[in-house]
């Protein structure tokens, strides 16, 4: 099992395209063998988006990394996003 939380934060300017384009990744991935759970959040009050990932197996989240939509959002991150992208690996306890 992977379990992984990625951290986002738009550009002032581009908060509705990266929700709109973060919206379509996770409908996507749902639609994928080995999707548990892909789920998006916004820290309230802040340009910041969270997506909490669950795969059941390492072959699944390398597959959907060669996903067209996953490919969209990692090409236009540098555009629409500032700071530190953050990607974290979460082990169950």
């Amino acid at each position: 099992m992977i379990e992984k939380k990625v951290e986002l934060t738009a550009k002032e300017s581009t908060v509705q395209e990266l929700e709109d384009l973060l919206k379509h990744v996770v409908e996507e991935s749902l639609k994928e063998e080995g999707c548990e759970v892909f789920n998006l959040f916004k820290i309230k009050d802040t340009r910041t988006f969270v997506v909490m990932e669950k795969w059941s197996d390492n072959k699944f989240l390398e597959a959907h990394r060669l996903t067209p939509h996953y490919i969209k959002l990692k090409n236009s991150l540098d555009d629409i996003t500032e700071g530190e992208k953050s990607s974290l690996e979460i082990i169950r306890l």
